[in-house]
């Protein structure tokens, strides 16, 4: 009869030693284990009991038993519960713990604990603790998470990806357009005197003959030659052909001028010169049927990035164009 009552008493004390402590990683702390019941009835309370560092075993995740780290003993609260001392090192691991205690003349005590994180506990036990995080897939919830320093790579990679996809100016460019206008300007970004060996600045008279030539060329308007007009004759795949051929005979093949000494040696005539300005048009009329040329696509982008220059947008990939205007050097930049 006092086997039964024994086990029932042993089943009745694991119910109660079973319990769930959650502390604080690497933190000291005391516990209350117990209660520790005498071994012969397993109901009276055991209140002096001498409960030694190497009488508390430790374990956690599953690892070896050691006893605690912290070397005070046990001291007794009441009714068989004693206040365990635990230092940093007893708590510095995160997970599931395990405490025994099997002291003579009493029940052997164990309880569960689990190390959490510092700021996990804090979140959940400190002072004005916000409590667990809300139920939220959005992270609405995480208002204080502090800057970490491995995001800096990250933030400064894709600003970088984000400059290189602007077409911003670089480092590397913009020392190149300063070695451009050092070359006009000198390095003191003096502008260039008429009394420089190398500056010849466009007169008035020169921008207005080539504009008067330009004019002659696609009229005063701009509009290039149509075939509508009146002195629109295209040269002919044949013309063209027949000029190669006159040319050739003028000058080799080889484009090594003919000196009058040699035999095949016919400078043009007069008539002849008339036909051909009569074919071809005073002002290149007569050429209208000029196929597009792959070759002239590199000149077309090339004018469009002067135009583009001209405009003042600051591009890595381009060189700066300085534009002189009666001896005066003026240099605008645009902001990309």
């Amino acid at each position: 009869m006092k086997t039964i009552r024994l086990m029932l008493c042993l089943l009745c004390f694991a119910g109660v030693a079973e319990a769930q402590l959650v502390l604080r990683q690497a933190t000291t702390a005391t516990v209350l284990a117990g209660p520790f019941l005498d071994s012969t009835d397993g109901v009276t309370a055991e209140t002096s009991l001498t409960i030694s560092q190497a009488d508390v075993r430790l374990s956690i995740n599953g690892g070896n038993m050691a006893q605690k780290n912290e070397s005070s003993a046990a001291t007794h609260d009441e009714l068989g519960y004693y206040a365990v001392p635990l230092d940093a090192t007893d708590t510095g691991t995160v997970g599931n713990g395990v405490m025994v205690i099997h002291e003579s003349g009493a029940l052997p005590v164990f309880l569960h604990y689990q190390v959490v994180e510092e700021a996990v506990f804090d979140a959940l036990y400190a002072a004005s603790a916000p409590g667990p995080l809300p139920a939220n897939t959005t992270g609405t919830g995480l208002t204080a998470i502090p800057w970490n320093a491995s995001w800096d790579a990250e933030v400064q990679s894709e600003c970088q990806d984000a400059i290189t996809a602007s077409s911003l100016a670089t480092a590397s460019g913009l020392s190149t357009a300063q070695a451009d206008l050092d070359i006009l300007t000198g390095s003191d970004g003096v502008i260039l005197a008429t009394t420089q060996s190398n500056y010849t600045p466009a007169t008035s008279t020169a921008l207005a003959t080539a504009q008067a030539d330009l004019d002659t060329l696609t009229g005063s308007d701009g509009v290039i030659l149509a075939t509508t007009q009146s002195n629109y004759a295209p040269a002919t795949s044949t013309a063209l052909a027949t000029a190669q051929a006159d040319l050739d005979i003028i000058t080799g093949t080889n484009g090594v001028t003919l000196a009058t000494s040699q035999a095949n040696y016919a400078p043009a005539t007069a008539a002849s010169l008339t036909s051909l300005i009569n074919t071809v048009g005073v002002a290149g009329a007569g050429l209208s049927a000029l196929p597009w040329n792959a070759a002239w696509d590199a000149e077309v982008q090339s004018e469009a990035a002067d135009a583009i220059t001209a405009a003042g947008v600051l591009r890595a990939d381009t060189a700066y164009d300085i534009t002189t205007t009666n001896g005066t050097l003026s240099t605008t930049y645009a902001t990309p």
